[in-house]
């Protein structure tokens, strides 16, 4: 009775053991499954993101060439300091050149840029009467207008010191009184000195040229007022 019974239980363990067994493999079996999707889609993940990361490298820099490209252009189609200068240079003599064709005196054109914020040239000159001042500064005016597109950016008063401001070029239009007590060519004797070539002509034919300066413009003291030491009107910038 005894051996039936062990013999009847080793049997039944006999045929669970394989049946437990088959459950463990197929678990594992599962296990493996999950863990080779899982490692699968990680793989998957980690290339799309090289992949966008490379892209938005292309991108980048596709976008910082045509940054460059027109940074480039636009510097290239800029107009330069020196061109800038340049014109206000032309201007200036071009304004010194009007106020000798008016019979004005003692001509200088001041490059005051090193030395000063508001302004790159001054115009220097002087005349003899009030006048004189007024068709000096009403000739510059118009040139300024029809040559070369600017206006002042000033009112004239009545002083027998008038100021031209254009910006880059301001223009000092004083009787030889005025400049003489006001002193401005001493206070900007640092001021490079531009040369005014026409000057140079005028001297190589004044022999031959008649009257002076000084027989142009008579002093008209009814008109003008006298010559008193009144200060300018304006006077921003000396």
């Amino acid at each position: 009775m005894n051996m039936r019974a062990a013999q009847s239980t080793q049997l039944r363990s006999s045929t669970v053991a394989p049946q437990q067994q088959l459950v463990v493999a197929r678990g594992m079996h599962t296990r493996s499954i999950a863990a080779a999707a899982s490692c699968s889609r990680q793989m998957c993940m980690a290339a799309q993101c090289q992949q966008h990361h490379a892209t938005v490298a292309r991108h980048a820099a596709t976008s910082s060439s045509r940054v460059c490209m027109a940074a480039a252009a636009a510097a290239a189609e800029a107009p330069s300091t020196s061109g800038r200068v340049d014109d206000s240079r032309d201007f200036a003599v071009a304004m010194a050149k009007i106020a000798d064709d008016t019979k004005a005196a003692d001509l200088s054109v001041l490059h005051v840029e090193p030395l000063v914020s508001w302004c790159s040239y001054m115009v220097l000159c002087s005349v003899m009467s009030r006048p004189q001042l007024l068709a000096v500064l009403g000739r510059m005016e118009d040139a300024a207008q029809q040559s070369f597109n600017r206006t002042k950016q000033n009112s004239a008063g009545s002083s027998q010191w008038e100021v031209l401001d254009f910006g880059d070029v301001v223009v000092h239009v004083f009787t030889g009184e005025q400049r003489e007590h006001y002193d401005i060519d001493s206070f900007y004797a640092a001021a490079e000195e531009v040369p005014l070539p026409f000057l140079g002509e005028e001297e190589a034919g004044s022999s031959s040229s008649g009257s002076g300066r000084e027989e142009a413009f008579e002093l008209d003291s009814s008109s003008s007022g006298g010559l008193g030491r009144s200060a300018p009107v304006w006077s921003k910038n000396l």
